[in-house]
Protein backbone atom coordinates (compact mmCIF):
# COMPACT_ATOMS: atom_id res chain seq x y z
CA UNK A 1 0.00 0.00 0.00
CA UNK A 2 2.64 2.43 -0.28
CA UNK A 3 1.42 3.84 -3.26
CA UNK A 4 -1.64 4.83 -1.05
CA UNK A 5 0.50 5.71 1.26
CA UNK A 6 2.57 8.26 -0.72
CA UNK A 7 -1.01 9.89 -1.83
CA UNK A 8 -2.21 10.42 1.59
CA UNK A 9 0.93 12.28 2.08
CA UNK A 10 1.05 14.11 -0.93
CA UNK A 11 -2.40 15.11 -1.20
CA UNK A 12 -3.83 15.43 2.87
CA UNK A 13 0.24 16.82 4.81
CA UNK A 14 -1.38 18.25 7.77
CA UNK A 15 -3.73 15.23 8.34
CA UNK A 16 -1.66 12.32 7.36
CA UNK A 17 -0.62 9.89 10.30
CA UNK A 18 2.74 9.64 11.63
CA UNK A 19 4.42 7.05 12.45
CA UNK A 20 5.71 7.56 16.10
CA UNK A 21 7.29 3.97 16.34
CA UNK A 22 6.52 0.66 18.17
CA UNK A 23 3.85 0.80 20.84
CA UNK A 24 5.43 -2.74 22.72
CA UNK A 25 2.74 -4.57 21.50
CA UNK A 26 4.16 -7.23 19.45
CA UNK A 27 1.98 -9.72 17.57
CA UNK A 28 1.24 -12.28 14.49
CA UNK A 29 -1.67 -13.01 12.35
CA UNK A 30 -2.79 -16.03 10.27
CA UNK A 31 -5.02 -18.13 9.00
CA UNK A 32 -6.25 -20.13 11.74
CA UNK A 33 -8.51 -23.59 11.89
CA UNK A 34 -9.67 -25.83 14.70
CA UNK A 35 -7.66 -28.36 16.39
CA UNK A 36 -9.89 -31.08 15.91
CA UNK A 37 -9.76 -30.71 12.36
CA UNK A 38 -5.83 -30.56 11.11
CA UNK A 39 -5.95 -34.18 13.86
CA UNK A 40 -8.41 -35.66 12.13
CA UNK A 41 -6.92 -34.78 8.43
CA UNK A 42 -3.65 -35.76 9.96
CA UNK A 43 -5.20 -39.17 11.20
CA UNK A 44 -7.15 -39.82 8.36
CA UNK A 45 -5.08 -38.53 5.39
CA UNK A 46 -1.58 -37.92 6.85
CA UNK A 47 -2.38 -34.06 5.84
CA UNK A 48 -1.18 -30.97 7.41
CA UNK A 49 -3.00 -28.74 7.09
CA UNK A 50 -1.61 -26.15 9.84
CA UNK A 51 1.17 -25.60 6.60
CA UNK A 52 -0.14 -23.76 3.45
CA UNK A 53 0.88 -26.62 1.17
CA UNK A 54 -1.58 -29.36 2.81
CA UNK A 55 -4.25 -27.17 1.00
CA UNK A 56 -3.14 -27.70 -1.78
CA UNK A 57 -6.09 -29.43 -3.97
CA UNK A 58 -3.52 -31.10 -6.62
CA UNK A 59 -3.36 -33.44 -3.84
CA UNK A 60 -5.97 -33.08 -1.03
CA UNK A 61 -9.27 -32.09 -0.86
CA UNK A 62 -9.22 -30.49 2.79
CA UNK A 63 -12.71 -29.08 1.89
CA UNK A 64 -14.38 -32.90 3.01
CA UNK A 65 -12.96 -31.33 6.42
CA UNK A 66 -15.01 -28.27 5.94
CA UNK A 67 -18.53 -26.97 6.22
CA UNK A 68 -19.52 -25.87 2.41
CA UNK A 69 -20.44 -22.06 1.65
CA UNK A 70 -23.71 -23.12 1.58
CA UNK A 71 -24.03 -23.51 4.47
CA UNK A 72 -23.29 -20.09 6.30
CA UNK A 73 -25.90 -17.77 7.24
CA UNK A 74 -25.94 -15.52 4.81
CA UNK A 75 -27.59 -12.90 7.11
CA UNK A 76 -24.41 -12.85 9.50
CA UNK A 77 -22.27 -11.57 5.88
CA UNK A 78 -21.91 -8.46 4.61
CA UNK A 79 -22.68 -7.99 1.02
CA UNK A 80 -19.37 -7.86 -1.26
CA UNK A 81 -20.57 -4.77 -1.95
CA UNK A 82 -19.53 -3.26 1.52
CA UNK A 83 -16.17 -5.21 1.69
CA UNK A 84 -12.78 -4.54 0.20
CA UNK A 85 -13.25 -6.29 -2.74
CA UNK A 86 -14.86 -3.59 -4.27
CA UNK A 87 -11.62 -1.33 -3.96
CA UNK A 88 -10.35 -0.67 -7.49
CA UNK A 89 -6.83 -0.45 -6.43
CA UNK A 90 -6.84 -3.36 -4.10
CA UNK A 91 -8.32 -5.73 -6.66
CA UNK A 92 -5.80 -4.38 -9.58
CA UNK A 93 -3.32 -5.56 -7.34
CA UNK A 94 -4.42 -8.69 -6.96
CA UNK A 95 -4.29 -9.04 -11.05
CA UNK A 96 -1.23 -8.04 -10.81
CA UNK A 97 0.23 -10.98 -8.61
CA UNK A 98 -1.81 -13.64 -9.67
CA UNK A 99 -3.27 -12.39 -13.01
CA UNK A 100 -6.61 -14.34 -12.26
CA UNK A 101 -8.55 -11.86 -14.10
CA UNK A 102 -12.07 -14.39 -13.71
CA UNK A 103 -11.53 -13.75 -9.70
CA UNK A 104 -12.64 -9.57 -10.58
CA UNK A 105 -14.91 -7.81 -12.99
CA UNK A 106 -14.05 -4.57 -14.70
CA UNK A 107 -16.94 -2.28 -14.40
CA UNK A 108 -17.26 0.93 -15.98
CA UNK A 109 -19.79 3.57 -14.73
CA UNK A 110 -19.91 7.10 -15.73
CA UNK A 111 -17.31 7.62 -17.76
CA UNK A 112 -14.98 5.92 -15.26
CA UNK A 113 -13.30 1.94 -15.46
CA UNK A 114 -12.74 -0.02 -12.00
CA UNK A 115 -11.99 -3.55 -11.07
CA UNK A 116 -13.62 -5.07 -8.30
CA UNK A 117 -13.82 -8.83 -6.93
CA UNK A 118 -16.07 -11.36 -8.64
CA UNK A 119 -18.49 -12.60 -5.99
CA UNK A 120 -21.14 -15.41 -7.76
CA UNK A 121 -23.35 -15.54 -4.72
CA UNK A 122 -23.33 -11.62 -3.18
CA UNK A 123 -21.31 -12.86 -0.54
CA UNK A 124 -18.15 -14.90 -1.34
CA UNK A 125 -15.18 -14.90 -3.21
CA UNK A 126 -14.42 -17.56 -4.89
CA UNK A 127 -10.50 -18.97 -5.70
CA UNK A 128 -9.35 -20.62 -8.92
CA UNK A 129 -9.26 -23.99 -7.11
CA UNK A 130 -12.85 -24.12 -6.26
CA UNK A 131 -14.37 -21.96 -8.13
CA UNK A 132 -16.23 -24.49 -10.55
CA UNK A 133 -17.68 -26.20 -7.39
CA UNK A 134 -18.08 -23.76 -4.28
CA UNK A 135 -18.81 -26.97 -2.41
CA UNK A 136 -14.92 -27.89 -2.39
CA UNK A 137 -14.28 -24.32 -1.10
CA UNK A 138 -12.80 -23.44 2.51
CA UNK A 139 -14.63 -20.73 4.52
CA UNK A 140 -12.18 -18.60 5.53
CA UNK A 141 -14.01 -15.95 7.95
CA UNK A 142 -12.79 -12.37 8.74
CA UNK A 143 -13.63 -9.33 10.01
CA UNK A 144 -12.79 -7.38 6.50
CA UNK A 145 -8.73 -8.14 7.43
CA UNK A 146 -6.16 -9.66 5.17
CA UNK A 147 -8.63 -10.09 2.15
CA UNK A 148 -6.60 -9.56 -0.31
CA UNK A 149 -3.62 -11.80 0.87
CA UNK A 150 -5.88 -14.54 1.64
CA UNK A 151 -7.03 -14.56 -2.49
CA UNK A 152 -3.38 -13.96 -3.47
CA UNK A 153 -2.16 -16.91 -1.40
CA UNK A 154 -5.77 -19.19 -2.24
CA UNK A 155 -4.75 -18.40 -6.20
CA UNK A 156 -0.55 -18.57 -5.64
CA UNK A 157 -0.63 -21.36 -4.18
CA UNK A 158 -3.77 -23.55 -5.47
CA UNK A 159 -5.66 -23.26 -2.18
CA UNK A 160 -9.36 -23.56 -1.64
CA UNK A 161 -9.97 -20.52 0.49
CA UNK A 162 -12.85 -18.82 -0.12
CA UNK A 163 -13.10 -15.49 1.78
CA UNK A 164 -16.23 -13.93 3.60
CA UNK A 165 -16.41 -10.69 5.92
CA UNK A 166 -18.60 -11.11 9.28
CA UNK A 167 -21.20 -8.61 9.04
CA UNK A 168 -19.73 -7.46 12.65
CA UNK A 169 -17.46 -7.82 15.45
CA UNK A 170 -19.96 -10.22 17.10
CA UNK A 171 -20.94 -12.56 14.35
CA UNK A 172 -16.69 -12.42 13.71
CA UNK A 173 -16.34 -13.90 17.04
CA UNK A 174 -18.70 -16.39 16.49
CA UNK A 175 -19.00 -17.58 13.47
CA UNK A 176 -15.56 -19.97 13.66
CA UNK A 177 -17.22 -21.78 16.27
CA UNK A 178 -20.33 -22.15 14.54
CA UNK A 179 -18.80 -23.37 11.49
CA UNK A 180 -15.90 -25.86 10.64
CA UNK A 181 -13.34 -23.10 9.08
CA UNK A 182 -10.83 -21.12 8.63
CA UNK A 183 -10.49 -17.97 9.96
CA UNK A 184 -8.63 -14.51 10.52
CA UNK A 185 -7.24 -14.21 13.97
CA UNK A 186 -3.81 -13.03 15.82
CA UNK A 187 -1.90 -13.44 18.37
CA UNK A 188 0.33 -11.75 20.50
CA UNK A 189 4.42 -12.70 20.77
Amino acid sequence: FASTWAAIERDYPQNAPRNLGNMGYLGKTSLYLPSYIQQAAYNEQGWILEFYRGFNVSWTSAARYFDPPSSVDKSLLKPCQETRLMISQAMKHYVEVTADWDGVETVTAEGTTSIRGRCWDGYFWYPPACRDDASKCVIFFTGGWNLEESMQKAAGWNMPLSPVVAIDWDRFTKLPLQYDSTFYWWISC
